[in-house]
């Protein structure tokens, strides 16, 4: 292109000969200054359309710096505007290959593009869309043209005052402009648009500086001085409008608009000087902060001096709106509408009182809604809708009606009605995701996820929240199927999501710690510490959790990083309720230590009234019922209402009998459902003390599904279903023992008998509350555990007796089946017994055989039989009935009826019974008299005995027995016996696999007669007038899992005394031998003699048992006794077999079985 090349010399020369005749004062020296002072030029000419500063500028500027941006797109620009495309081809082509890829290539593009037919119609289209006001349209086509960045000045001008326009692009395009404004100063329409756009984002000051600079154009200055004036007129009133118009004033004296401006200064100076005036504006300036209650009372201060000022009627009715005062707000709205004059505020009181309407509609909504005045609440909703068309609250209230009335899919429809008019409706999106979250949670998220990018970040909280939800949702549910390894995944899932969520690591360290993984549970505080350590909920639950595992030291030294003053209730009242635990579990220490009145000194020293009621449970277990009545009393003073101590006195009516006052103090006893569990444990006690188990069941079993059991409240569950649902017990059990950590959980459901069995061996570290576990596992099974015992029984006398009556050797087997009988235990006992005795000796006592001359030989008096007795045993009330071998020569029916209680602290069984006494072959199984044929004997005890006992779980106790009873045999003189026992015993071990006792003994008889002997008409049993003895025992008994042994002893001295004279024969004796053809001897002793006697006793016991397999137990023992007068000795060996297995303790001492014959 050698002609252009020419054309570009020339100009080159032309210029520089023109340069050199301008003055070069205004010119700066420095080439880098002078470049800069001449792109300044260029820019200056291009913004005032001056075309020779733009010639001048360009023309030096290619001397110097032709390849500069501006030179650049200035010549390209001017060569497109001359219609010369060759020229600018050929440019585009040079910069291409000098500057690939840069910012000026792409602006040169974007210019030649625009001169091309496409180009000027795309520009034509979006200058049509702008200017039909189409600006977002039109924005987006100049976006589509030029970029981000315009070509040159003009099109810049263009380009941001199109995106001026969109609101969202607004301040972008302020800074643009004013960086417009920098680079191209002096051009008036840029600097009216930027004071404009300034203005209406209230930005005065930058508007006011832009207005001035704007002024100093002379062609300008009116303009400026015009919107100046209109901006300061808009403003409200105030010290700084007021200096503001002053300074107006003294710029534009020449301007048209003084006499109003001065006007207006004279005005707002008047204004400002009246107190009632200025109260309206505080109240206004207050509204526009959001102080409304302050406001108020200055708005209607101004209001009584300016009644006609729309303006604070307007101000007045946005505080009553906020308040919720609709019906007001309406009333202050039609005042500021009938008074305003400004044309903007107008519009927005008109505004604000439809928007006021449809608030005072949705409140009669909200109100009938709430009254399930669902007809007038739809109507109420519907109106706020029509009212607000653009708005979606009368859609949500719509939806609340149909919800409220079960409609769910016309619920849905408006909601999702209300999400096409309201997308990102911030109220509408929150009652859509509560909508679904428990409908249907993927659908809650799908709402948010939904959501513009932009807008989406707002709701992450919210997002988050549903995921959680469904997170902890399938933790309950792996909770619920117990795979605990699941609930811990999730649960470090949750952890992971929210890894500042306090309470989420609280759980999962709880579930950790429970699952016996102590490292890793601590781990999760230890990390969330690490970030949260100053935000006292994450304290406050660290704390829990260690107070919860009894790490109480800990559990104070990670809330003492938080200032007290800054500790939450919550925090306060752990750490006070772990320095009572603390004072409890000393006073608890010194109470299982058999020191309880130091511990109760301890609780009563400044007490609360816990402590009160803690030392009331304590008189009351003690069953010292009138103490505790006083301390609950005490704690009722000092905190009224107090629901521990009404509780403890309804527990101490209810044990004392006066069941109609505790019933009526429960009745009124309040049972909210945040009470603790313990608490509503106790309570159901209560009623199922007071004969209402149906209640106290129904509380259990809501306390079990709601997850909330513990192995207490488990224990005191199957307490309550032992008798009526045993199995069912035994399950509750189970659980306790689970939640105990006695049991594995997999042992569970289904029952894992063997190993609960196993699991209710007691130890000796467990507390009260495992302890009482293991017993009642142990009591309840083994009564619901059909059992089949046979033992074999072998006794024999080794004192001074006579020989062929009194030496008897028994042998007694017993077959016996106990088995669960109406919340009890029943049994049948079936007995084979054999009472051998040798011969008797010639001259032996015996029937009338020595009253009578001839004498006679005394048969060998064995004898056998087999008998049967059955039975029942409950918790307080047994009975058992019999009969005497059939085979005997007298055989009686015996049983005996029981009942046992305890008053106060002492324990007491009281029995009625009929029993046989089997010191002998006469006494138990009758004989017949060789001379008279007569049949006699078989004697029975037929009275009372009270049992005592006093023994509160420490080292020793006493015990003590009272009986009377008469004496009755065939042909066998009447008789009474009186009997006192007393004893008591010391632990020298007492654990739970071994024990071992000593004490003392003391015992009396005393009958009315002595029948020992064997003549007809005596008993041939041991009685003396007067018996006493005395006896130190010695007992010790251990076992393992397998063995069960014991060794009990006595050593004793004992006295007796007969008195004699009683009568040896019936009155009618001397009749029957004469009838029988015998002579009576009338030298024959008819009494017996007075005797005394004493010494030394000794009895020495062994026995064991060894469990063979969880169904079968073999046992044995031997019982040998010595003592002059009676001493019965024996040997058993037995097999016991369990239908159901048994793992559990062996008994300890042994229990083997007692012949029917024995039983008293």
């Amino acid at each position: 292109m050698p002609q252009l090349a020419g054309r570009k010399l020339l100009a080159t020369w032309v210029l520089l000969l023109s340069g050199l005749s301008n003055t070069a004062v205004a010119q700066p020296d420095a080439a880098v200054d002078q470049q800069q002072w001449l792109v300044e030029r260029l820019r200056t000419g291009q913004a005032m359309y001056r075309d020779d500063l733009v010639e001048d500028a360009l023309g030096r500027l290619e001397l110097i710096a032709p390849e500069h941006p501006d030179v650049v797109i200035t010549r390209l620009t001017q060569e497109l505007q001359a219609g010369d495309r060759e020229a600018a081809d050929f440019r585009l082509t040079e910069l291409r290959q000098r500057a690939p890829g840069s910012s000026l290539l792409k602006r040169a593009e974007t210019m030649l593009h625009l001169y091309t037919p496409e180009g000027q119609q795309a520009l034509q289209e979006t200058r049509l869309l702008a200017a039909a006001g189409h600006t977002e349209q039109a924005a987006s086509g100049y976006q589509a043209l030029l970029g981000d960045e315009p070509p040159d000045f003009a099109l810049s001008l263009e380009y941001w005052r199109t995106l001026s326009g969109v609101q969202q692009q607004r301040a972008q395009a302020i800074r643009k402009l004013q960086e417009l404004d920098r680079q191209y100063p002096g051009n008036r329409e840029l600097r009216e648009l930027l004071a404009r756009l300034l203005m209406s984002e209230d930005r005065p000051q930058e508007a006011l500086t832009t207005l001035q600079a704007l002024a100093t154009d002379p062609q300008a200055r009116e303009k400026a001085a015009e919107l100046e004036y209109n901006h300061l007129s808009d403003l409200p009133i105030s010290q700084s409008t007021v200096r503001a118009l002053q300074s107006f004033v003294e710029r534009y004296p020449d301007s048209p608009l003084l006499t109003n401006a001065q006007e207006n200064l004279s005005r707002q100076q008047r204004l400002l000087a009246d107190p009632a005036w200025q109260a309206g504006a505080r109240g206004k300036a207050l509204v526009d902060r959001g102080e409304h209650a302050a406001a108020e009372p200055l708005l209607r201060q101004a209001l009584r001096n300016y009644p006609n000022d729309g303006n604070l009627h307007g101000h007045l009715a946005q505080v009553q709106m906020n308040q919720g005062r609709y019906q007001e707000a309406a009333t202050s709205f039609a005042n500021a509408l009938r008074y305003e004059q400004e044309s903007a505020w107008l519009a927005k009181w008109e505004d604000l009182k439809n928007f006021n309407r449809s608030l005072l509609f949705l409140q009669q909504g909200h109100v009938a809604l709430e009254a399930g005045n669902y007809s007038a609440a739809r109507q109420a909703y519907q109106q706020a809708q029509q009212t607000k068309p653009d708005h979606v609250d009368g859609l949500i209230g719509l939806a609340n009606v149909e919800l409220a009335q079960g409609n769910d899919q016309a619920a849905e429809r408006l909601l999702r009605q209300a999400q096409r008019q309201q997308p990102t409706n911030g109220r509408l999106i929150y009652t859509l995701v509560d909508f679904y979250r428990q409908r249907s949670p993927d659908q809650a998220l799908q709402v948010i996820d939904s959501l513009p990018a932009g807008t989406r970040a707002s709701y992450a909280d919210l997002r988050n929240s549903v995921v959680q939800e469904q997170l902890q949702a399938q933790v309950d549910s792996a909770l619920e199927q117990q795979d605990w390894d699941r609930a811990i995944a999730l649960l470090q899932q949750s952890v992971r999501l929210s890894p500042d969520a306090p309470w989420t690591t609280y759980r999962l360290a709880n579930l950790l710690a429970e699952q016996g993984r102590m490292p890793e549970a601590d781990d999760q505080f230890s990390r969330l510490l690490q970030r949260q350590g100053a935000n006292p909920e994450a304290r406050y639950a660290h704390g829990l959790y260690l107070a919860g595992l009894q790490r109480d030291q800990e559990a104070l030294a990670t809330l003492h990083p938080i200032p007290q003053a800054d500790w939450s209730e919550g925090m306060q009242a752990l750490a006070e309720r772990i320095a009572r635990r603390q004072r409890l579990a000393e006073a608890y220490a010194l109470r299982d230590a058999g020191q309880e009145p130091e511990a109760i000194a301890m609780l009563l020293e400044n007490p609360t009234a816990g402590d009160l009621a803690t030392v009331a449970s304590w008189r009351y277990l003690a069953g010292d019922y009138r103490q505790a009545e006083a301390y609950y009393q005490q704690a009722l003073e000092m905190e009224p209402g107090n629901p521990d101590a009404i509780l403890g006195l309804v527990e101490t009516w209810t044990a004392e009998g006066r069941t109609v006052q505790a019933r009526q103090t429960l009745e009124q006893l309040e049972l909210p459902q945040d009470t603790s569990v313990n608490y509503r444990r106790r309570y159901a006690n209560a009623l199922a003390g007071l004969g209402n188990p149906a209640a106290a069941n129904a509380i259990f079993d809501e306390l079990i599904e709601s997850g909330q059991a513990d192995a207490l409240l488990y224990r005191d569950a199957a307490r309550l279903h032992a008798q009526q649902d045993p199995q069912r017990a035994l399950d509750l059990y189970a659980q306790g023992m689970a939640a105990n950590g006695l049991l594995a959980p997999g042992a569970v459901n289904p029952r894992n008998d063997r190993q609960m069995t196993a699991a209710s061996r007691l130890k000796d570290d467990d507390d009260w509350l495992t302890r009482s576990l293991r017993s009642s596992v142990d009591s309840l099974y083994q009564q619901q555990n059909p059992t089949v015992r046979l033992q074999h029984d072998y006794g024999w006398r080794s004192d001074s007796d006579v020989s062929g009556l009194s030496d008897l050797k028994r042998q007694t087997t017993i077959l016996r089946v106990d088995a669960p009988v109406h919340g009890g235990t029943g049994f049948v006992q079936a007995e084979h017994v054999d009472l051998n005795v040798s011969k008797p000796g010639q001259n032996s006592l015996f029937g009338t055989c020595n009253f009578t001359i001839e004498g006679c030989q005394v048969p060998s008096q064995s004898t056998s039989g087999t008998g049967l007795a059955v039975g029942w045993a409950g918790e307080r009330w047994g009975w058992d009935i019999g009969h005497s071998p059939l085979g005997f020569e007298l055989s009686n029916w015996l049983g005996g009826l029981s009942y046992r209680g305890d008053w106060r602290t002492l324990g007491y069984t009281l029995t009625a019974s009929r029993r046989p006494m089997s010191n002998s072959v006469l006494s138990y199984a009758g004989a017949v008299d060789p001379v008279t044929r007569t049949s006699w004997g078989g004697v029975t005890a037929n009275g009372l005995t009270l049992g005592l006992s006093h023994d509160q779980g420490g080292v020793d106790g006493i015990w003590a027995s009272f009986g009377f009873h008469r004496l009755q045999g065939e042909k066998v003189q009447d008789n009474q016996r009186l009997t006192a026992m007393t004893g008591y015993y010391y632990r020298l071990i007492d654990r739970v696999d071994e024990r071992m006792r000593t004490g003392l003994t003391l015992m009396y008889w005393g009958y009315d007669k002595g029948l020992d002997e064997y003549t007809l008409g005596q008993g041939g049993y041991y009685s003396p007038q007067r018996y006493f003895s005395v006896g130190i025992p010695f007992s010790y008994a251990r076992r393992t899992a397998n063995w069960s042994v014991a060794f009990e002893s006595s050593v004793g001295w004992s006295t007796s005394k007969y008195d004699g004279g009683d009568r040896l024969y019936l009155s009618s004796a001397a009749e029957r031998i004469t009838a029988a053809g015998f002579t009576p001897d009338p030298g024959a002793r008819q009494f017996n003699n007075s005797s005394n006697s004493s010494g030394v006793g000794l009895r020495m016991q062994g026995m064991g048992e060894r469990r063979l397999t969880d169904h079968l137990v073999l046992g044995g023992g031997i019982n040998w006794a010595y003592s002059k007068d009676y001493a019965p000795s024996q040997a058993f060996m037995y097999l016991r077999y369990t239908l159901k297995p048994w793992r559990g303790n062996l008994p300890m001492p042994v229990e083997p079985l007692s012949p029917y014959a024995d039983w008293r």
